[in-house]
């Protein structure tokens, strides 16, 4: 009897349920043929991995082990990244509530305490800047 290497379809259930036969000793090698070359979609996260000459089943397996890790870490990366972006978002707007909400304090604070420094920058009038008469000749 075949035996599927990822070992995801009993072809002896399957030749048993199509056949309604009572014991395996009565299957015939055409219907065993019949069986293995019928399409089967395989099920679960491993699906079909289409043979390829000179690997073994187990460097077949390995290499879809290999294909599912790296899918991982590709989900886990750009979650990762996701939150990051998340985290310098709110960390930008903070610092931007956190300048405004400094600049309206010390504003307060200059306006409420009498000082009228921050209307007037020049208390003194700076001198005026005379420019040089031309004598004609």
């Amino acid at each position: 009897m075949p035996v599927c290497f990822m070992q995801k379809r009993d072809f002896l259930d399957s030749l048993m349920a199509w056949k309604d036969y009572p014991s395996p000793n009565n299957i015939s090698p055409d219907e065993v043929v019949r069986l293995i070359s019928e399409d089967y979609a395989c099920r679960g996260d491993d699906g079909f991995r289409k043979w390829q000459q000179g690997f073994t089943p187990k460097e077949h397996r390995d290499m879809m082990d290999r294909e599912m890790l790296l899918r991982r870490e590709d989900a886990r990366d750009d979650k990762v990244a996701a939150r990051e972006d998340r985290r310098d978002k709110r960390e930008f707007w903070q610092a931007i509530s956190l300048f405004v909400a400094g600049a309206i304090v010390a504003f307060s604070v200059e306006r409420c305490s009498g000082n009228d420094s921050v209307t007037n920058y020049y208390p003194v009038q700076p001198p005026a800047i005379q420019s040089p008469v031309s004598s004609s000749p």
